[in-house]
């Protein structure tokens, strides 16, 4: 068991180093839509694609609207099907220090 559980551990710091390096900044959430966090990859995908962005701003640790939205919208098969049809990109704000992204703040902002 031991054996296994350090399989793993090593086997997602490997992933998480690799996208990283390859600057894949993309989060899934627990309905495997792919929500960008660097905008301009996005917009690099967008046009490869060739579908538009839809863009979602939100202030993820303070924003109640914001988490409503994911909690009662995101999760539901309407939005999951119809997510198909775009690049989705979160531009988070929060409040909490910790939490900003500070790699991308400047786009965010600019945006």
């Amino acid at each position: 068991m031991k054996f296994v559980t350090t399989m793993l551990f090593c086997l997602f710091i490997t992933c998480n180093l690799q996208a990283q390096k390859t600057g894949k900044h993309v989060k899934t959430d627990s309905h495997n839509l792919r929500w960008y966090l660097d905008y301009q990859k996005a917009k690099k995908v967008s046009a490869e694609l060739e579908k538009p962005m839809l863009l979602f701003f939100t202030g993820s640790d303070w924003c109640g609207a914001c988490i409503e939205l994911e909690k009662n919208y995101f999760s539901k098969n309407a939005f999951i099907k119809l997510a198909e049809k775009f690049v989705l990109v979160e531009l988070d704000f929060p409040s909490k220090k910790e939490l900003v992204r500070e790699k991308y703040i400047d786009d965010y902002m600019m945006l």
